[in-house]
């Protein structure tokens, strides 16, 4: 670019996110649409796959800090083509250090129904086991 007799070299740097498809919704919609008749063997694989995700993010590995989600609810599950689980809506999630075992905040966030206990009437969040 040239400015004022001088020549500008400009650098434009753009930061995108790349996010998958995920064809089939969430969770909420599946389970609560009155149209769908989820067979028992769609719906536990389906349990098992949101287990599977929690316990990757739960399990400190190679370096990596424990995550604990907080926000966990059907409308945070997507489901893909193959109606595999993905955890999603990762905004209110806290990273644990190596050796902490626990959590205080102050402010309490999330869905009231069903967060733990501990964190709703004391603001703590135990490390995962």
């Amino acid at each position: 670019m040239e400015h004022n007799g001088r020549y500008i070299i400009v650098d434009v740097v753009e930061s995108l996110l790349y996010y998958e498809y995920i064809p089939n919704g969430n969770l909420g919609k599946y389970i609560f649409d009155k149209a769908s008749k989820p067979e028992w063997k769609t719906c536990f694989e389906i349990i098992k796959g949101i287990c599977q995700g929690l316990r990757f993010l739960h399990k400190a590995m190679d370096g990596h800090r424990p995550i604990v989600h907080l926000d966990l609810q059907p409308s945070n599950i997507l489901l893909d083509h193959n109606m595999v689980p993905k955890i999603s809506d990762f905004g209110l999630a806290r990273l644990f250090g190596e050796e902490q075992t626990r959590i205080n905040t102050i402010n309490v966030v999330g869905k009231k129904g069903i967060s733990a206990p501990e964190y709703l009437y004391r603001g703590e969040i135990s490390a995962p086991v």
